[in-house]
């Protein structure tokens, strides 16, 4: 499971924590876990924190691609919908069928 603080900065919990104080502009982000469509759904209703700011969809699009497998068909889908150049992820599927 993925906690954020208020501001996207991906923090990792590692222990059973009893004081919550610390966690006030903590959330869980565990949209990189449901299908590129829920988590596309997520993504173009921006973030509160963030609204609809490039870079920080770039990020979370990255964070997405580090969970799950990179594809053709989830790259276009998540080109078509963002309008985003997906072509740093193109190019690692080309560098992986390379290697093979």
């Amino acid at each position: 499971m993925i906690s954020c603080d208020g501001f996207g900065n991906i923090k990792e919990i590692q222990n059973i924590v009893t004081n919550t104080s610390d966690f006030e502009y903590y959330y869980i982000d565990h949209y990189y876990c449901k299908s590129t469509e829920e988590f596309i759904n997520k993504l173009i209703r921006g973030s509160v924190a963030y609204g609809f700011n490039k870079e920080h969809m770039l990020k979370r699009i990255n964070m997405y691609f580090s969970y799950n497998e990179i594809t053709e068909n989830k790259i276009n889908y998540i080109e078509n919908i963002t309008k985003f150049n997906l072509i740093k992820y193109r190019n690692k599927i080309r560098k992986l069928y390379n290697n093979f």
